[in-house]
């Protein structure tokens, strides 16, 4: 009397390569082509990235004085605006809040 098969047995018999696998851990062998995979996908990403960035930086220069100072204005301009905008908001806010929540005596 012969005992049932298992239906994992079945599953690895049906391949063409199952002598090889039912002496292998099958999750074994898949995370490793996965993990094999993944770092094969990582590398070439890789070194896309860096042919695009030397090239980015091949063509790119620096900024000449008017350039720089232009940048620098506009900077500092949108910096102090934000500031003032910042200070104004706040003076205003603590008379409302005053007047609104404050302290009857």
């Amino acid at each position: 009397m012969s005992t049932p098969q298992r239906k994992e047995d079945k599953v690895v018999k049906k391949h063409a390569h199952a002598k090889d696998l039912q002496h292998k851990d099958l999750s074994k062998t898949v995370t490793q082509n996965t993990w094999n995979d993944t770092l094969k996908l990582a590398t070439k990403e890789l070194k896309v990235e860096l042919i695009h960035t030397k090239s980015f930086l091949r063509r790119s220069s620096k900024p000449t004085k008017t350039e720089y100072k232009t940048m620098l204005r506009a900077h500092l301009t949108g910096v102090l605006l934000l500031g003032f905008l910042g200070y104004f908001i706040r003076f205003i806010h603590i008379p409302i809040n005053n007047i609104l929540f404050g302290v009857k005596g």
